[in-house]
């Protein structure tokens, strides 16, 4: 495909990625994980104390943090949150994992079509262009869009540096690799896969992949906090991924169809994974015998790091949510497209249908994307600025999402916001008018203070002003309030 043509299809894509992701960007408000980062950005935090908080308190590298920083700078956000949050801040945070999101399905257009021509080049865009899992993950302020790209770029410029060997190929790997363990530590599963991939070609290997273990040694300064995180257990190490919920994973990660809506035996039909590396297989096998060995790259970047993932759940601590799949995603749909665009010298109409199947399962898993998010702190925010008086109090379930509350709800003068942990029942009943802020999540993850919280619902006196998934609003009289 020539250089004109690939440019134009992969604008093209581009557009189609950008117009998807800005549909509905600013309709809600941040979500809790998304409340930590605009915490470290659009409050008047300084360089220092956003490394410095990341390393002790939350489970992520900084590299997306400090890029949040400058982002919040550039686009007028940073000290928005203060003292009320600014109208159209989340659109305005959001649009970096936009663009993040938008560079990652051009790139994968790109490549595609440079590699195997213009059916697989248009193949791979319009999956990551329409792809609901990698839409969502673009659409939040989080650091999911940056490890889908540079997995992506780093698995790129591995393989370029395997190819030429040059100094300049390997150094530019070696930055890639920097940025990409600064990123997440899932990034760990993804050098597991470059390491194997390695092995593979270890006859294209040189002296110069010295130059390499500069990007490894980089993270060495981080090492003692990633070590620290492990030792402490912050994720759920009781729960492990049964065979049930690593189908539900799989269906959510890497189909189009909600799987509350499907058997067992038609989900085995619907997840894709098992498609790809057949066709992924198919494709390598039908390859000349020179250029097998480097298309197998595709197929190992895409599913070494799912495996590696679900292994190291299973036996160690559980990591696995559909939500953090995105970053297996682009060599996975590279490879699909890659075997369809290959198919397409042996049949004519099976590729296109292929093809026209996948890009509309894609595009209807959209509809339900569109009018869903997940946690409406912005709303409560805005219900209980209009209701409260002196005197009130407002509890949530935890700590943490008082914190999240708290970065929309700003108390007026004699409004007390705090959580229910360390509150025992008897002190709950004997205050005035009590707002309620209950979250309940599944897997076990359950919150303090939210079995007495159950309790108290059951009073008579208690209402229920609005409810959104797991979040529900309720008003109480307690029986120290004034009867009117």
């Amino acid at each position: 495909m020539t250089f004109v043509r690939t440019a134009w299809l992969t604008a093209a894509v581009a557009l189609i990625a950008l117009a998807v992701r800005l549909s509905h960007l600013g309709s809600a408000g941040f979500w809790f994980d998304e409340i930590f980062t605009a915490q470290l950005t659009t409050f008047r935090t300084t360089l220092g104390t956003v490394v410095s908080h990341v390393a002790s308190d939350d489970a992520h590298p900084p590299l997306h943090y400090v890029l949040s920083w400058v982002w919040a700078h550039a686009v007028g956000a940073y000290g928005g949150a203060y003292p009320q949050v600014e109208a159209g801040l989340e659109w305005r945070m959001r649009l970096s994992s936009v663009l993040t999101g938008v560079t990652t399905a051009a790139l994968l257009t790109w490549v595609a079509a440079r590699r195997y021509g213009a059916t697989a080049g248009c193949m791979a865009g319009l999956l990551a262009a329409l792809h609901p899992m990698l839409v969502r993950q673009d659409q939040e302020f989080r650091m999911y869009p940056l490890l889908t790209l540079l997995t992506l770029v780093s698995g790129l410029l591995l393989d370029r540096a395997l190819t030429r060997g040059t100094r300049s190929a390997w150094a530019w790997y070696a930055a890639a690799l920097a940025a990409l363990l600064y990123t997440h530590y899932l990034a760990l599963f993804v050098v597991a896969a470059h390491l194997l991939l390695v092995l593979i070609r270890r006859r294209e290997v040189n002296r110069n992949i010295w130059i390499a273990a500069l990007g490894a040694a980089a993270y060495l300064p981080w090492l003692p906090v990633l070590l620290r995180s492990v030792t402490q257990g912050r994720n759920n190490p009781a729960v492990r991924p049964d065979t049930e919920f690593t189908m539900n994973f799989l269906v959510n990660a890497l189909a189009w169809f909600d799987p509350d809506t499907l058997t067992t035996a038609a989900r085995l039909l619907v997840v894709p994974l098992p498609w790809v590396l057949a066709a992924a297989g198919w494709w390598v096998l039908a390859r000349p015998a020179g250029e097998r060995r480097r298309d197998l790259s595709l197929v190992v970047l895409g599913a070494a790091p799912l495996l590696l993932w679900y292994l190291t759940s299973k036996g160690v601590s559980n990591m696995m949510s559909p939500r953090y799949v995105g970053f297996v995603l682009p060599f996975l749909l590279l490879s699909m497209a890659a075997a369809i665009g290959a198919a397409r010298t042996h049949w004519r109409v099976a590729p296109g249908l292929m093809a026209a199947a996948v890009v509309l399962s894609a595009g209807t898993g959209l509809l339900r994307l569109q009018s869903t998010h997940l946690e409406p702190w912005r709303e409560m925010a805005a219900a209980l600025s209009l209701a409260m008086r002196p005197g009130d109090e407002v509890l949530v379930t935890s700590d943490s999402r008082a914190t999240a509350l708290a970065y929309y709800f700003r108390p007026p003068e004699g409004v007390t916001l705090a959580s229910l942990e360390g509150i025992d029942a008897g002190a709950l009943r004997a205050m005035p008018r009590v707002w309620l802020v209950t979250t309940n999540y599944r897997y076990g993850y359950g919150l303090p203070g939210e079995a007495q919280l159950r309790a108290l619902l059951n009073d008579p006196q208690t209402r229920l002003v609005m409810q959104h998934n797991a979040h529900a609003l309720y008003v109480r009289q307690g029986s120290g309030a004034p009867r009117h």
